[in-house]
């Protein structure tokens, strides 16, 4: 804010969307946006029901859907004002269009359901920057999955997918690239590179559904066709893009909750398919007893970390948007027109007060991706306190002793110039909330 242009978001069609709504004189835009998360879960509930209809009976097919919709991640990250359920029904929607245009053969329906999944492939681009990585995985199920009699792969209906959508990304594209001046959005560039645990939102999703990957396997031992592409290939995908990637703003399995419904889908396939080999449970009808082994494994997996994730909401609450207002208005009655200050993870305080916005996070400080800095935060913290700014804010995970969250906000408080070039003259936060803002401004201010 007060600077060059830095892309240091993640989700352009939420800051359209943002723009839109306060252009409108709706100042807030959080509400309307944790509108869309929650209508999102809801779409998202039909289409993995639909979608696991074409290959489940009834009954099977809603196995999927109350297993994501019983998931806490799925549900806090609806209410998060984030984009992280809209993206995962985009990408269902996505998905579900190209097994339609599949299931077609040739003709105006199927080039209508692939002209349907190209605008929502690209809304899915815009929604997150991994969006064009998913187009792969659609252009090649469709290459495989939509092709005619006497042809191993289709190009026409990969040509009616990809020429859509690459019309309407590459003029994006190519305004971010020259509006930014760089190939890679800043916001990628930060978070890729946690070598201390690389595989560490991967591990944290194994963990979790170890037990779907498992059924899932059965499905892709006992039936090899062109569906297994989607099925498997976007959670490899995601495995893929993952990797060494800084895991903050990840718990509860954000990242992959977009993969999560495909998952579901395969392991109630697999166990269904495994069911079909004891004529006794046939006899019974599979699919009943499918329903209910499925959602009891589901829940043995899922209801302690259910369970403790609602004990830690319970006790720790919800974002603190309360201390950031409280530091804005201080800020704002004592900013200048010249003055800037340092805030990481700065929410709404940058549009509510006045002055220059010096991100001490990577997310929009260019300079700390750029070959100078390389994203260490010891140099990150020498280059912020070089800027010499009238305020620094640095994020507390305790009330009473500075207990800096972040490395960045590490690196600033052990800076010996803080110490002498600064002094604390408030803190921000009640003693039960999750975090506190210690405000330190400039001696010589």
């Amino acid at each position: 804010v007060g600077d060059t242009p830095v892309e240091g978001y993640s989700n352009f069609l939420f800051v359209l969307i943002g723009a839109a709504f306060m252009r409108l004189g709706i100042h807030d835009p959080m509400p309307v946006l944790k509108g869309l998360g929650v209508a999102s879960l809801l779409g998202s509930s039909v289409l993995v029901f639909i979608l696991g209809r074409r290959w489940l009976p009834p009954a099977a097919a809603t196995v999927p859907l109350v297993l994501l919709s019983g998931y806490s991640g799925t549900v806090l990250w609806a209410v998060s004002g984030l984009e992280t359920g809209v993206y995962q029904c985009l990408l269902l929607l996505s998905v579900l269009l190209v097994v339609l245009a599949a299931e077609k053969r040739g003709g105006s329906q199927r080039r209508a359901l692939l002209l349907g999944a190209a605008v929502c492939s690209v809304l899915l681009s815009l929604a997150r920057p991994e969006g064009p990585v998913i187009v792969l995985v659609l252009l090649l199920f469709v290459a495989f999955g939509c092709r005619d009699e006497g042809h191993r792969v289709s190009l026409r209906s990969v040509n009616w997918l990809a020429a859509p959508f690459l019309s309407l990304y590459i003029p994006y594209f190519a305004w971010r690239v020259l509006y930014f001046g760089h190939l890679v959005p800043n916001s990628v560039a930060c978070k890729a590179g946690h070598p201390a645990e690389p595989f560490e939102i991967i591990t944290d999703f194994v963990w979790f559904g170890w037990i779907y990957g498992l059924l899932a396997l059965a499905s892709l031992a006992t039936t090899r066709n062109a569906r297994q592409i989607l099925l498997w290939g976007i959670p490899l995908a995601y495995a893929f893009i993952l990797y060494d990637v800084d895991p903050i703003m990840s718990h509860h399995n954000r990242h992959f909750l977009a993969a999560l419904p495909l998952l579901l889908i395969s392991a109630t396939i697999g166990i269904q398919q495994l069911a079909q080999l004891s004529p006794a449970l046939v006899k019974w009808r599979a699919e009943r007893w499918l329903v209910a082994v499925i959602v009891a494994l589901g829940a043995a997996v899922t209801l302690p970390a259910l369970l403790r994730d609602i004990r830690v909401t319970a006790a720790d609450g919800h974002p603190p948007a309360a201390p950031r207002r409280e530091l804005a208005t201080f800020l704002k009655a004592r900013l200048t027109a010249e003055d800037s200050y340092v805030i990481g993870d700065t929410g709404l305080v940058p549009f509510l007060t006045g002055g220059t916005v010096i991100d001490a996070y990577c997310l929009n400080t260019r300079e700390a991706t750029g070959p100078e800095l390389d994203g260490s935060p010891d140099l990150l913290a020498d280059w912020i306190l070089n800027r010499e700014a009238r305020f620094i804010v640095i994020q507390s995970s305790h009330a009473d002793i500075l207990t800096p969250v972040w490395d960045a906000d590490r690196a600033i408080a052990s800076h010996p110039r803080l110490d002498s070039e600064y002094r604390q003259i408030a803190t921000f936060g009640r003693s039960e909330d999750v975090f506190h803002y210690f405000l330190f401004a400039r001696s010589s201010a």
